[in-house]
């Protein structure tokens, strides 16, 4: 698996990250013969707080608005909220770890980030509401987790 995507432009707003524009993340798999291309949107408008670190791993880490971490964490956050993403979890959270080593990130702390969604990630996800999480929204974004937010090409 590797990622295709560019930084998204987002602005920061009351501590929080917002998208000022659609951002768009392709995932592709190679395969015998062609690869298989998945494409994500998150909408303009999502926001954000950065990387849910506990204080005691900023050591290790660094703090969470830090970049590139945030950005691995926007496209995590919306897939955790968004229940209409087709996506297991494992994948959801290994896309957290590439994207933070594609962005410049040490390999060491963005597995151990990693390591802590997979051991502490699941009530966030298995508790997905239909409409996605509400919580880190304003109320003038547009709704995020709207359908054809997933397109897979073979080629």
């Amino acid at each position: 698996m590797y990622l295709q995507f560019h930084v998204p432009q987002y602005e920061c707003v009351g501590g929080l990250n917002r998208l000022t524009a659609d951002w768009t993340v392709f995932v592709v798999h190679k395969r015998k013969g062609g690869c298989d291309i998945e494409k994500y949107v998150v909408p303009k408008g999502f926001t954000w707080d950065g990387a849910s670190i506990p204080r005691w791993l900023w050591w290790i880490c660094g703090t969470p608005n830090r970049a590139p971490r945030k950005f691995a964490a926007c496209f995590h956050d919306w897939v955790y909220g968004t229940a209409t993403v087709q996506m297991k979890r494992s994948k959801a959270d290994a896309i957290f770890r590439q994207m933070q080593v594609d962005l410049g990130t040490h390999p060491f702390p963005a597995r151990v980030e990693w390591a802590m969604v997979r051991l502490f990630g699941r009530s966030h996800w298995t508790s997905r509401p239909a409409g996605g999480w509400d919580w880190w929204r304003y109320n003038d974004c547009p709704p995020h987790g709207a359908e054809g937010n997933k397109e897979v090409r073979k080629s």
